[in-house]
């Protein structure tokens, strides 16, 4: 159940996703550390690959929406999102130990086409910070394919001028970060005031206000994203990194007709409309690693476990030697299965044993007046129906009196007549 409710909220979030690369025009990629956690690559591709299936959908959506221009319709979004990153800066770790020097001297770099572009010096170690997050963050995407290649199929670009990563000074104080401010923002009527204080303390009196002019210098968050935003809306801040294409399409709508964009597209995939559709049916599967992963050791352990259940079995056998076999079989696979998988595959193992052994191992279970087991395997007796509910081709049932081949010498009552007799299964 954990893994379920865990697995639905990281879908939904992905559809989240998938609608605000949709509308949005600048995306924000927060990080309260200094290192780019590398696992947003893949969960960018899956929404990128789904977004582009989803075009032809998104469109129909679109359709209805009256105000906005031909080419939004096609593309299903207003232009491709500019994605920004925000790093918080550790205040106990020590920055990169690389040179400005290293960065300009590098021409391929990112962060040294962008500096002589936007001419701006790196001399802070701050900055240097930045440049060096600017190629590595650069660098990973390039190599993902998910920058480098200007189309209507990429998922985002970056600018071409600017920075497009930002690193939050560890000297700004708690009041500044975007996380804290959103978990104070959280409800909680039920927690104490003395505990509400001791999770979320005031920050200390010494720290830095929050003013543009300090950290030598360093740019705020909010003049970060001004800039960007600025830059977006002018001719320059629409050219294509890779290969230089100008004129990318930047729509810029009213609010009234973006809202009516933002609850068509909303509607479509944060509905339950959505989750008929193929793709993105797919897109949690691909989701689910945990599944994937304890799907695939489950089914290669499944046949283990099924050889352990045949094994020293002799052709016919009672049920109580099926169990004993059965919890052997179950035995070896609990050692070997791991994952959310398991409970499905235990299922199928026990529904493959009884199958085995009902059709065509099953010894009859019925046993002679002095104890001893039928020697047949599963049959009927002459006017014994077989009931419609058991699992058993009716057609391989044979049908003949119960039988232990074992023999004993029987008299009459005054002793006189004696004669070998079978072992009695009834009275009669």
């Amino acid at each position: 159940e954990a893994h379920k409710a865990w697995q639905h909220q990281e879908y939904q979030y992905a559809k989240a996703l998938l609608f605000m690369f949709s509308v949005c025009h600048i995306m924000v990629l927060m990080h309260p550390t200094q290192t780019f956690d590398v696992s947003y690559i893949r969960l960018f591709k899956l929404v990128a690959n789904t977004r582009q299936q989803l075009i032809t959908i998104l469109s129909q959506e679109l359709s209805g929406v009256e105000g906005i221009h031909d080419i939004w319709k096609q593309t299903g979004r207003p232009c491709i999102p500019r994605l920004l990153c925000s790093f918080q800066q550790n205040k106990n770790s020590q920055l990169l130990s690389r040179n400005v020097s290293e960065v300009e001297s590098n021409p391929d770099s990112y962060a040294s086409r962008t500096k002589i572009k936007s001419q701006t010096p790196a001399k802070s170690p701050l900055t240097n910070l930045q440049h060096a997050l600017e190629d590595q963050v650069y660098s990973i995407m390039r190599k993902s394919r998910l920058l480098g290649s200007l189309s209507s199929s990429s998922l985002f670009t970056v600018t071409s001028s600017h920075n497009f990563v930002h690193v939050q000074a560890a000297e700004i104080s708690r009041s500044a970060d975007t996380l804290d401010l959103l978990v104070k923002k959280f409800p909680f009527p039920a927690l104490p005031d003395s505990f509400r204080s001791a999770l979320f303390p005031k920050p200390p009196q010494n720290t830095t206000p929050l003013d543009s002019s300090t950290n030598s210098g360093h740019m705020l968050f909010r003049d970060f994203l001004r800039e960007q935003i600025d830059n977006l809306m002018t001719g320059d801040g629409r050219d294509g990194l890779a290969e230089g294409r100008r004129g990318t399409h930047v729509e810029v709508p009213t609010i009234k007709q973006w809202a009516k964009v933002c609850v068509s597209v909303f509607g479509y995939l944060m509905s339950d409309r959505s989750n008929e559709n193929n793709h993105m049916v797919s897109l949690a599967a691909n989701l689910d690693l945990d599944m994937k992963f304890s799907d695939a050791r489950c089914r290669k352990v499944l046949p283990v476990a099924s050889s352990a259940y045949l094994d020293n079995l002799p052709s016919h056998y009672p049920e109580s030697v099926h169990i004993n076999q059965l919890n052997q079989a179950l035995r070896v696979f609990a050692m070997n299965a791991r994952g959310p998988a398991y409970e499905k595959y235990v299922l199928q193992l026990q529904d493959d044993c009884n199958k085995m052994w009902i059709n065509g191992r099953q010894l009859c279970e019925v046993r002679s007046l002095k104890g001893r087991h039928c020697i047949y395997p599963f049959h009927t007796v002459p006017g014994q129906q077989i009931a419609d509910s058991l699992p058993i081709d009716k057609s391989t049932i044979s049908c003949k009196p119960h039988s232990s081949r074992i023999t004993s010498t029987c008299a009459c009552n005054c002793g006189r007549t004696q004669a070998q007799r079978e072992d009695p299964f009834d009275l009669k």
